[in-house]
C-alpha cells in the first residue's frame, strides 16, 4: 500500500489520536481501473439492484416523507422489468434472484422509466450490481466474508481513517471504493466467528467524515451488497485469505460498541480476561476460531438422541445449520 499507512497497532492507535492534528493521513485512491474479483465472479451470487422504499411506506403514490431507501434486488434478466424480487435463504435456489456475474452486467446502468420499468417505490435513476452472500453452511466453496467500511474516507482529499488503511495494509487481497466514495469494500476468505454471521463495531469515539462515527461492518451470509468496481490502488485484484484480519478486528472491537446497542454480542467474550476492554493493550495472539469452539463445546452438554436418530421429516424446510456436541 501508499507510504505512510499504519503497520501496526500503536502506529494506528497514535494515528487515531492524532487525527485532528496530523497534517497527514494514509490517502485510499482509484486505480483507475474497473475491476471486480475472480472469486466473486465465479459464484452464482449476483444480482441487479435499486434504490426503493418498502410498500408501506408509500403515501398517495408517494414515498413518505419518512421512508428511507433500502437496496433492494431486481431480476431484469428473468421478468424484464424493474420490480424488487424476494429473497432470503428459506427461498428455493429456482427462485432466488442470484444469478451470474455476465447476467447483471448486461443491465447495468439501465435507467428505470426508459429501459426497464417499476412500481413507484422506486427511487433509483438506475440500476446497479451487487452480490447477495451465501452463508457458509450453504456452499461447498470457502467462505467468502465482507468488510465494509462506512464513514471512513474524505472523498475531497482521499484521507482514509487509519484502522481502514491499517487493514488494507495487511492484506494484498482486492478492496473498492464504495458509491458514495466515503466507504472500502474488502472481500476475503474466511467467516465471522460465533454463530451471527455478522460483526458492526463503532472504529473511534468521533466522526471522521460528515456526522457518524466511523464503523467496521463484517457479513459472512445474507447481505446485499452494491458493487462498484471501483479498484483501490495499491491493491491485489482478488479475493485472498482474511481469517486472520477477521479475528483480529473482532478482538480489538469486540467490546465496542455499533449504533444499535451499547453492548452487542463480543465473538471472543470467553477469551477475554477483565482488562481486555476497547482501547486498552491487547495481545497480539488473536484467540483462534477453534479455540472458541473447544470453550463452548466444553461447557455446552446435549442428551438427547443422536442427530441420525433424529425423527426429521424429509418435507421439513427447516435446514439444521449446527449440532451441540457434548455428553451422549
Amino acid at each position: 500500500m501508499s507510504e505512510g499507512y499504519p503497520t501496526d497497532w500503536e502506529q494506528v492507535r497514535e494515528a487515531v489520536n492524532n487525527i485532528g492534528d496530523t497534517e497527514e493521513l494514509p490517502r485510499v485512491r482509484p486505480s483507475g481501473q474497473e475491476i471486480y474479483p475472480a472469486g466473486l465472479k465465479d459464484r452464482d451470487w449476483w444480482v441487479n439492484w435499486v434504490r426503493a422504499v418498502r410498500p408501506g411506506e408509500m403515501l398517495n403514490h408517494q414515498p413518505a416523507s419518512d421512508a428511507v431507501p433500502t437496496k433492494q434486488p431486481i431480476e431484469p434478466y428473468n421478468n424484464g422489468t424493474a420490480r424488487p424480487a424476494r429473497w432470503n435463504e428459506a427461498i428455493p435456489d429456482e427462485e432466488h434472484p442470484r444469478t451470474s456475474f455476465d447476467t447483471v452486467v448486461d443491465w447495468n446502468d439501465a435507467r428505470i422509466g426508459h429501459h426497464l420499468h417499476g412500481p413507484d417505490r422506486i427511487v433509483s435513476n438506475q440500476v446497479g450490481i451487487g452480490v447477495i452472500l451465501e452463508p457458509t453452511a450453504e456452499s461447498d466453496d470457502r467462505p467468502i466474508t465482507l468488510l465494509d467500511w462506512d464513514d471512513v474516507r474524505r472523498p475531497e482529499t482521499e484521507e482514509i481513517h487509519p484502522v481502514c488503511a491499517w487493514a488494507l495494509d495487511k492484506l494484498d487481497g482486492y478492496a473498492e471504493i464504495s458509491q458514495s466514495g466515503e466507504g472500502i469494500h474488502q472481500f476475503v476468505y474466511g467467516d465471522v466467528p460465533g454463530s451471527l454471521r455478522q460483526f458492526l463495531r463503532h472504529i473511534d469515539t468521533e466522526p471522521f467524515v460528515g456526522d457518524d462515527r466511523p464503523m467496521i461492518e463484517m457479513y459472512s451470509g445474507t447481505r446485499l451488497t452494491a458493487m462498484t468496481g471501483r479498484h483501490v490502488e495499491g491493491c491485489g485484484d482478488d479475493i485472498v485469505d482474511g481469517q486472520d484480519l477477521i479475528n483480529a478486528l473482532c478482538w480489538r472491537f469486540g467490546n465496542g460498541t455499533n449504533n444499535a446497542s451499547e453492548y452487542p454480542t463480543d465473538p471472543f467474550a470467553s477469551e477475554r480476561g477483565d482488562g481486555d476492554r476497547e482501547g486498552d493493550d491487547q495481545p497480539e495472539q488473536v484467540p483462534s476460531r477453534e479455540t472458541v469452539a473447544e470453550k463452548l463445546a466444553e461447557f455446552t452438554t446435549y442428551e438427547g438422541p443422536s442427530p441420525d436418530e433424529w425423527d426429521v421429516p424429509e418435507s421439513d424446510s427447516v435446514r439444521y445449520q449446527a449440532v451441540l456436541r457434548g455428553g451422549n
